[in-house]
């Protein structure tokens, strides 16, 4: 799990409204509830991922070259750290 820093999030609100997005929300999760982890890089690309993903970004502000910047930089640092971890001794 990626992680922040206070420092990183002091330009967030604390508190989101996720009224707009309550019934997608809901089926999101009900769909997802009993759902088992894939691996993260296919998991990131998965239609409902892309869903959360875009309920996200409309909350954070982000357009959608930025949205795209961040999850190609996301990818990245998986594959990164998932080839680190195949490469570090057991």
């Amino acid at each position: 799990m990626l992680k922040a820093e206070a420092t990183d999030l002091k330009n967030y609100p604390v508190y989101f409204d996720f009224k707009p997005y309550k019934a997608k929300i809901s089926r999101l999760y009900k769909s997802m509830s009993n759902k088992q982890n894939e691996n993260s890089l296919v998991e990131i690309n998965a239609a409902k991922h892309i869903e959360i993903d875009q309920i996200v970004f409309d909350m954070l502000g982000y357009n959608g070259e930025e949205a795209k910047e961040i999850i190609e930089k996301t990818i990245s640092l998986i594959s990164y750290r998932m080839k680190k971890s195949k490469n570090s001794p057991q």
